[in-house]
């Protein structure tokens, strides 16, 4: 593979996970019932925000989730986990510095 083809191939393969590990919370029992998403970034041209919690806001106005009240519920080496309400998303670093939502989940 090809260095960019194996970049978005590690993109997806992360997103994918992030997305089967966060939309289990309402797999069992009469727990909530969630939504969840993932996108394949095909480019990280930029454009991305500056800041993890910053590019939540973005995503999250655009989308209907809260714009305000995200923290930080986790980081790893594939990003970081923010929360605001009932809301969750998952944000990667990309190449040039900044920050985009690849995932996400609301139950």
């Amino acid at each position: 593979m090809t260095p960019p083809a194996a970049n978005r191939f590690v993109r997806l393969a992360l997103a994918s996970s992030v997305l089967l590990a966060v939309t289990g919370c309402g797999a069992t029992g009469d727990g909530p019932s969630c939504t969840g998403f993932a996108l394949s970034l095909i480019s990280d041209q930029g454009g991305g925000a500056a800041t993890p919690v910053a590019a939540a806001q973005a995503y999250a106005a655009k989308n209907g989730l809260p714009k305000d009240g995200w923290a930080t519920a986790e980081t790893s080496d594939s990003g970081v986990l923010l929360k605001a309400d009932d809301s969750r998303l998952h944000v990667l670093k990309l190449r040039d510095g900044t920050w985009t939502v690849d995932s996400g989940q609301r139950c």
